[in-house]
């Protein structure tokens, strides 16, 4: 149960940073596609 717990929670931190880190890559990148959606 703590097993689960703790997996799904590391999981959803993992998503959460690689998101963040995807959008900051995202906005240096090409910044005119961000801002037309």
């Amino acid at each position: 149960m703590l097993a689960k717990a703790y997996l799904r929670l590391s999981m959803f931190h993992f998503f959460d940073t690689t998101m963040l880190n995807f959008t900051k890559i995202r906005s240096t990148t090409c910044p005119k596609s961000l801002e037309s959606n």
